[in-house]
């Protein structure tokens, strides 16, 4: 049991630390919305990686059969998705700069970010193929893993909690000393966004 947990964390730490699309919209929201709005994002990667593990955990073998069967129709609406918030970001970042206080005005818009960042953790192709790897990887290695599922998606969880944090709090600290920087690391976010977005349409076409 300790065994899964640990090694269930550092699989979690490894899912969630390459800087890619949801670690992007972490980075984003530290840069440019309020800390509550930061705090809500970061909970959105972090809710989207327990529940793929969840998912994965309990149904690893049909999730992989249906993706086998409708893998362009998936890829075709992950990219749809993905590319449609990095367009979103580059919209929406060339038309505000830190020198502005954050956005107060609607709540939807405060939660945003967050729902953005759960639905690119939860449906990005990489991260589904990634998981349902490491559920077959945690049945083959550990006998007991069927009875301590919990265990595994616990670890996930704090896994990636260990992962997205520190990355929040750190563009959290620059933002304010990298002012001028701001649009430029902005559209580099989008296009990291965009790139995932657009690498999915290639796959589904």
């Amino acid at each position: 049991m300790i065994s899964i947990f640990f090694l269930s964390v550092v699989a979690g730490i490894i899912l969630a630390a390459p800087f890619g699309p949801a670690g992007a919209l972490v980075a984003d929201s530290a840069l440019m919305h309020d800390r509550r709005a930061l705090e809500g994002t970061i909970l959105g990667a972090v809710t989207g990686d327990t529940c793929l593990a969840l998912a994965v955990s309990l149904a690893a073998v049909p999730i992989r059969d249906f993706l086998a069967e409708h893998e362009k129709l998936f890829f075709l609406f992950s990219g749809i998705l993905i590319l449609s918030i990095g367009l979103f970001l580059v919209v929406n970042g060339g038309r505000r700069s830190l020198a502005k206080k954050p956005h107060r005005k609607a709540p939807t818009r405060r939660g945003a970010p967050s729902l953005g960042v759960f639905l690119i953790t939860l449906l990005h192709p990489g991260s589904i193929a990634a998981f349902v790897f490491l559920a077959g990887f945690f049945s083959l290695k550990f006998s007991s893993f069927g009875n301590n599922r919990l265990i595994f998606v616990l670890g996930i969880a704090l896994g990636s909690v260990l992962a997205f944090a520190p990355m929040g709090i750190l563009f959290w600290m620059i933002r304010g000393k990298a002012e001028k920087y701001i649009l430029y690391l902005r559209s580099f976010l989008a296009f990291i966004v965009a790139a995932a977005g657009l690498y999915c349409l290639a796959r589904a076409l």
